[in-house]
């Protein structure tokens, strides 16, 4: 975040606040344009740490007195258009995963702590970037994590991307401040679970639930392959929150578990979005080291990328991936960390915290396919 103050002895003084994923508004950084200017400020004042503050969610909310404009002409904004990546192998099908970062409406939720996330809501601009990165990488299955509720993802479908074909799938999770998994699929879907209720044990017996929710979508394809979405506890409680994860893995394990049980075909399936945990962590080797027959149950096709997934300083590191089951790992074609932008002259760290992640699958062979 930039804060521009107001004098030089600044602590504990009025300041306004532009978030980062802001800065792109503006003719230039924040705190070069607006240095030694003399400027209006419309907004709610807030209390920060003593201090009374403006968040300025919107270039808007900032004018210079002399008349100078504060954001750039629309035209020299406009982001060019990017021709479609190489599509899927015949009938194969490409898979996109994104947490795309406190994706939140401007309407207070009175369920949920909705409010103490700042920025407040996404702006067009960030929807209008996401919703082009979306259309370059195109994928046939998006897997998505930290949209507050299926009205504003809807919305975002129908203005952003409309004709693309998706059916969206959201059912409210249990995360306090009301962000959850979702899904959007250009392929029928023939199944949707939620696993939201389902009981998990933590390490000392102690009962807990999926932090989101585990949703599972089956696809109406060849073998019907299913793409779980997970977005598992934050880092935030430590130990705590390292026992809350634990306990989200194990359930995952179970729940893939009893759904190979008396299965004639071997499950296909895709373990997709926001782990929260580093690749070495004793929680994700539980995940990749997990048994089924000879075999590992899951295997991850990204292992041993440097690239890493969360973006911000200083924590750069890998926390999002797709674990597949063995029977998938003949048919992956790519699997890739995305970090840099599809789209040109568009930051991705300007749009989420977190790079994409995209898998493109190719069609099961003829003798796999069941009759």
């Amino acid at each position: 975040a930039c804060f521009l103050n107001f004098a030089e002895d600044w602590k504990g003084r009025f300041h306004l606040v532009v978030f980062a994923r802001s800065f792109e508004e503006y003719s230039a950084s924040p705190e070069m344009l607006f240095l030694n200017q003399r400027v209006r400020i419309t907004g709610k004042i807030s209390e920060y740490k003593g201090a009374s503050q403006i968040i300025l969610e919107d270039p808007s909310q900032i004018v210079f007195l002399d008349g100078e404009p504060v954001i750039e002409e629309e035209e020299k904004r406009s982001i060019p258009a990017l021709p479609m990546l190489a599509m899927s192998p015949s009938h194969g099908w490409t898979l996109v995963s994104w947490n795309i970062e406190n994706f939140f409406d401007v309407w207070d939720d009175p369920w949920a702590r909705d409010e103490v996330t700042q920025p407040a809501f996404v702006r067009e601009k960030r929807k209008e970037g996401i919703a082009q990165v979306l259309r370059a990488l195109d994928a046939d299955v998006i897997a998505l994590q930290e949209v507050e509720n299926r009205g504003l993802l809807q919305e975002f479908v129908e203005d952003y991307l409309a004709g693309e074909g998706f059916e969206l799938v959201l059912i409210e999770g249990n995360d306090t401040r009301g962000i959850d998994v979702a899904l959007l699929s250009k392929i029928p879907i023939k199944k949707v679970s939620s696993h939201r209720n389902v009981p998990l044990v933590k390490a000392d017996g102690s009962s807990t639930h999926f932090q989101r929710d585990l949703l599972e979508v089956r696809l109406d394809r060849p073998r019907n392959p299913s793409v779980y979405v997970v977005h598992l506890k934050s880092q935030h409680g430590d130990e705590v929150a390292d026992e809350i994860r634990d306990a989200e893995v194990r359930g995952i394990l179970s729940i893939l578990g009893e759904e190979m049980e008396g299965r004639k075909k071997p499950l296909q399936a895709v373990v997709v979005g926001d782990f929260n945990e580093v690749p070495d962590h004793p929680i994700m080797r539980q995940l990749l080291e997990a048994e089924q027959g000879a075999s590992s149950l899951l295997f991850d096709p990204m292992a041993g990328s440097e690239k890493y997934t969360y973006n911000k300083e200083p924590y750069l590191t890998r926390i999002d991936y797709a674990l597949c089951t063995q029977s998938m790992r003949g048919e992956i074609v790519s699997a890739n960390i995305v970090d840099l932008s599809p789209v040109p002259g568009l930051k991705l760290e300007s749009l989420s915290d977190h790079y994409p992640l995209r898998l493109v699958f190719a069609a099961p062979s003829i003798t796999d396919i069941p009759r």
